[in-house]
């Protein structure tokens, strides 16, 4: 049900419940919701009601905490309201177990006021199984028992609020009241005449006490404000077991003997308005009982503290106090109630014949009978060891009494056990007598005598040893004096020496430390040197080992003695480190070079555990000697080393002042060398003061000085001072053991491909030398035919010209010098040469029409009406003349074998077929390739050596060239109707070049291979063309004659300038071609 506001406004909407009781009238949610919800500004008065089965479950919202298994009550409203009224009522068996929930019985974030009621028996998922107080709650004359959560407290916890208690009861709750000392519930929580016990932790948190209250477990308590009637860890003798005891609303009874009857504080009874202490009137406790009772029945009525009042009456229907059979009191005492007997006799007087006599014990009845008289008799039986609280209920008439009692019983079946230890404060070892023991009982004991103490499995003489003891209960000393030799003294006690105050008797004693060793021999003492001290040393401190027949303490530097010594110790330090038996000793602050040093120890100087001064010292070698003087070295050339040389190793010799050790090839350095000493290798070889030094795998060295030293610290004396840095009269040796090395390259200005001769190269030398002619060149390597080669060479020490001449055939030339052609001055023979470019390539292009391959055009003549050849050879001037060839046929001479020479050839154009005559064996061989109208070009388009049959096709301007590097065919438009091909190398890359030349305009039209397409204008429509390479510079140049005077004019490729020279005459036939075998083209006719 939900408590909520009339309107918008804050109007409070306002429920009240006036029950007939909460015995009569019960208000169950069935484990289905909580019960009331009081939201804000609401209020919720209930009087005369149980509520149970409740569970917080905030109707299944998980991101909502399941507060108030029973109520919910959140804040709201005028000063001086409270959200929720509750009176004489119970909240019991409600849960807030859903989604972490608190308060299972309340979760009380607004307002409440709760008189006379119980919270029984609830449960939370997390915390506050009764109450959670966020707001604030002011509680009067309530019991809060039974309830529980997995944390913190089950009882109350206050998180965020205030709780005002008075004579009120929490009691068997899991944990008690929790405040979490929030900024707002820090010191908010007041207690007045209440009792909080038996909860396992009371009270957790800050209490503002208003006094009169009984805490029984004191763990945790801590007061803000306190009173001196309060009473802190007392049990306040409650009866465990909740019951109605005559009213409706279930609490705990006060026991006839508990301190909470008559102890209260009488303001409680009237209100603060009215002079009293109390907001409410607390004038009847929770059953109805009026209040104040005269309970102790000493005169005066007071309140008792709690929400229970017992009456005088009450106290004297009680049952007596039980009491334990003396038969079944073992131990030393019939009457202390501590017995070893299970079994157990309890007489119960004070009884009302006829009742109904229930037996508790620790608050749970554990049998019942009816009395038959005044007292009776019961049995009960225990099997574990522990403490246990008896007391008595009579039922008379239906009307249950107060607990008799209490009686506490101790069952005590366990055998008391013993230590025997060194006691505090004893030495040990020691050479003082007596020596002390404590014994330590688990509990009290009694019959402890000398007698029992054993002093076997000690190594020292105990047969005379004299045995005390003092102490009682639990705890005694023992001494032992009187031993007669060193050794162990081992003291325990034996079984079933003592009993314990029910009867049980004590097992053997056990111990972790029950042996003291009696040591009255003085320690003796050995001095020497420490293992690694070196002797003689240079080095300070010098280190001894001090060593003593036991563990010592007090050993200090002024304990050891420099007497003896030789060297000035007036300074020196001692510094002792090391521990036990074993120490170190090292001497410091030495003012003398040279000398020994003498260490002992006197007699008395430290002491053993047992405090037995130690003897003088013994030593076999307590002697080191100092020296920390460091030898010289010098460093120079050995006898009979060259210098200067070119021959490896460079032999040096070092001399000690003293013999040493440790000097090795690492400490020879190169400071100062002119040479590079990377990588050399460094050999020693020598001992004592005398050593050779040999450096060789030294990189090649020009003109260099190689300087050896030797560094600081390569060699260390026997005391282990290191060698000061060398001294030389001459450590340098001139090292010269570089080969010169030479470049051969083309020469500068040298062209290359050429296409003349001679061919020029450069060889330079890293350095003067001697030696070098032409003996020394060679062509290896070359594909040119050198066999035939002229070499000549020219040039002095460093620099060379090496012409080459004569070569018989195009290809490379390759100019190298082997190693050993020259040498330097040091008698160094040269390296081999290397070279960036010393190849050239010859290229000589088969000159045009030059029949015999001697680079000459022949003079030459085909005859159409025989098809006759004539040929004038100009390497002979023989002349030679074949048939090849018809009337009709087109001459197209080249070098289509690419053997140097041309080769006699025509084009047939009625079927297109080229037939070739073969200069080297006058074979011929025929092919087609082109058709009638076309023009014949043959020439070397593709650089391979070899003239490529091709024909131009006016009728298109279309080239169709046959290469003959791979036989396959190049197709390309460049040209038009009646343009006359005009092939040449052009750029001078190899390659024959597509060109026409345009008579109708006079321009030529070059598509170079390499350079890229140019045009010029050259000539007029009845010039013939002439292109050839005019100017020897490898490239043709465009050129025509001029029929009509005689003229030729050529335009030259270098430069683009042209010049003109008249040759011929009007009817002669232009016939260019390099006649005299100089590379270039000459004018020449034929009339």
């Amino acid at each position: 049900m939900t408590i909520a506001p009339d309107n918008a406004d804050g109007t409070l909407r306002s429920l009240a419940i006036n029950g007939p009781g909460a015995h009569l009238l019960e208000l169950n949610g069935n484990d289905h919701n909580r019960i009331f919800y009081v939201i804000e500004f609401a209020q919720l008065i209930l009087s005369g009601v149980k509520l149970s089965g409740g569970n917080g479950t905030d109707d299944g919202n998980p991101n909502v905490l399941a507060s108030g298994g029973a109520i919910r009550v959140l804040p709201g409203g005028p000063f001086g309201t409270y959200n929720l009224t509750l009176i004489n009522s119970i909240v019991s068996g409600n849960n807030a177990l859903f989604n972490g929930g608190s308060g299972g019985g309340l979760a009380v974030f607004g307002s409440a006021l709760i008189v006379n009621s119980a919270i029984l028996n609830n449960t939370a998922a997390s915390f506050a199984g009764g109450i959670s107080v966020s707001g604030e709650i002011r509680m009067f004359n309530s019991t809060v028992s039974g309830n529980s959560a997995p944390s913190v407290a089950g009882g109350i916890v206050v998180s965020s609020g205030r709780l005002h208690m008075t004579n009120s009861t929490v009691a068997m709750n899991t944990g008690g009241i929790v405040l979490t000392e929030s900024q707002f519930s820090l010191y908010n929580f007041f207690l007045k005449n209440s009792i909080v016990s038996n909860n396992g932790g009371d009270v957790g948190g800050r209490i503002r006490s208003r006094g009169n209250n009984i805490i029984g477990n004191a763990a945790g308590v801590f007061f803000q404000e306190s009173s001196p009637s309060d009473l802190v860890g007392v049990d306040p003798a409650i009866d465990l077991s909740l019951s109605t005891f005559g009213g409706v609303i279930p609490t705990h009874a006060l026991s006839a003997g508990s301190p909470a009857v008559d102890s209260g504080d009488n303001c409680v009874l009237t209100t603060v308005a009215s002079g009293g202490c109390s907001d409410v009137a607390i004038t009847h406790d929770i059953r109805g009982i009026v209040r104040p009772q005269d309970g102790d029945s000493n005169g005066t009525a007071t309140v008792d503290r709690g929400s229970f009042e017992v009456t005088a009456a009450e106290v004297a229907a009680a049952p007596g106090v039980p009491d334990l059979d003396a038969a079944d009191d073992s131990g030393t005492s019939s009457t202390d109630n501590i017995t070893s007997i299970p079994q157990l006799s309890l007489q119960i007087g004070n009884l009302t014949t006829g009742a109904t006599v229930e037996l508790l014990r620790n608050g749970i009845v554990v049998t019942t009978a009816v009395a038959a008289g005044s007292t009776i008799a019961f049995e009960d039986t225990v099997s574990t060891a522990g403490t246990y609280t008896y007391g008595a209920r009579q039922i008379v008439g239906g009307v249950r009494s107060l607990q008799g009692g209490p009686l506490t019983v101790v069952f005590d079946n366990i055998a008391p056990a013993v230590t025997v230890n060194q006691a505090a404060g004893q030495a040990d070892p020691t050479r003082l007598q007596p020596m002390n023991y404590a014994v330590v009982f688990s509990e009290p004991v009694v019959g402890f005598a000398v007698s029992d103490v054993s002093l076997a499995g000690s190594s020292a003489n105990v047969s005379s040893a004299v045995v005390q003891i003092t102490g009682t209960g639990p705890a005694y000393a023992l001494s032992v004096n009187n031993v007669l030799s060193d050794g162990s003294v081992v003291a325990s006690v034996a079984a079933a020496a003592v009993e314990d105050l029910a009867g049980n008797v004590s097992v053997v004693s056990t111990s972790t430390d029950n042996s003291i060793t009696l040591d009255t021999i003085a320690p003796t003492a050995t001095i020497n040197q420490a293992a690694a001290q070196t002797d003689p040393t240079r080095i300070l401190p010098v280190n001894f080992t001090a060593v003593f027949s036991e563990p010592v303490v007090g050993f200090i530097g002024t304990d050891v003695s420099l007497a003896g010594s030789t060297v000035n110790v007036t300074n020196a330090s001692r510094t002792i480190t090391g521990s036990g038996a074993t120490y170190n000793v090292a001497i410091a602050y030495v003012s003398s070079n040279v000398g020994t040093i003498l260490a002992s120890l006197r007699a008395g100087v430290v002491q053993d555990a047992a405090g037995n001064m130690s003897l003088a010292s013994t030593s076999t070698d307590n002697i080191v000697t100092l020296d920390n003087v460091g030898p010289t070295v010098t460093i120079n050339q050995a006898m009979g080393q060259p210098d200067p040389t070119n021959i490896l190793p460079v032999n040096y010799t070092v001399v000690f002042t003293e013999p040493v050790t440790g000097f090795d090839l690492f400490d020879i350095n190169f400071n100062n060398s002119t040479l590079n000493t990377s990588g050399a290798t460094v050999s020693v070889t020598g001992s004592g003061t005398t050593y050779n030094v040999a450096i060789s795998n030294l990189p090649p060295a020009v003109g260099g000085v190689l300087r050896a030293n030797v560094r600081v610290g390569a060699g260390f004396d026997a005391a282990g001072n290191p060698s000061s840095a060398s001294t030389s009269i001459d450590n340098g040796v001139f090292l010269d053991t570089v080969a010169p090395s030479v470049t051969v390259n083309q020469a500068a200005g040298q062209q290359d491909p050429t296409s003349s001769q001679p061919i020029t190269f450069t060889a330079v030398f890293s350095e003067a030398v001697s030696g070098f002619g032409l003996s020394d060149v060679a062509l290896t390597g070359s594909t040119a035919d050198v066999s035939s080669a002229i070499i000549s060479v020219t040039g002095t020490t460093t620099f060379f010209t090496i012409s080459v001449s004569g070569v018989t055939s195009n290809g490379t030339i390759v100019v190298t010098i082997p190693a050993g052609a020259a040498q330097d001055g040091r008698g160094n023979t040269s390296l081999a040469s290397t070279s960036t470019d010393n190849t050239v390539t010859l290229s000589v292009r088969a000159r045009a029409f030059d029949f015999d391959g001697d680079r000459k055009t022949d003079i030459g003549i085909f005859r159409p009406s025989v098809g006759e050849w004539w040929i004038n050879r100009s390497s002979n001037a023989a002349t030679f003349a074949l048939q090849f060839g018809a009337a009709t046929d087109l001459t197209v001479p080249a070098d289509f074998t690419g053997d140097g020479k041309t080769d006699i050839a025509f084009w047939r154009p009625s079927t297109g077929d080229w037939f070739i005559l073969r200069s080297e064996d006058f074979s011929f061989f025929s092919f087609p390739f082109g058709t009638n109208g076309d023009i014949p070009a043959p020439a070397d388009y593709d650089n391979d050596g070899k003239a490529d049959p091709a024909v131009f096709r006016p009728s298109d301007g279309t080239w169709y060239i046959q290469r003959s590097s791979d036989n396959g065919t190049t197709i390309q438009q460049f040209g038009a109707n009646g343009d006359v091909p005009v092939v040449g190398d052009y750029d001078g890359d190899g390659r024959a070049d597509l060109a026409i030349y345009r008579p109708a305009d006079g321009t030529w039209w070059l598509n170079r291979s390499t350079a890229g397409l140019i045009v010029a204008g050259f000539g007029t429509a009845t010039d013939k063309p002439v292109q050839g390479d005019y100017t020897g510079d490898g490239k043709a140049d465009v050129a025509f004659w001029r029929p009509s005077t005689g003229e030729w004019f050529i335009l030259r490729s270098e430069d683009s300038s042209f010049y003109s020279v008249p040759f011929g005459t009007s009817g002669d036939i232009p016939a260019p071609g390099d006649y005299d075998g100089d590379g270039k083209f000459d004018t020449t006719v034929f009339r």
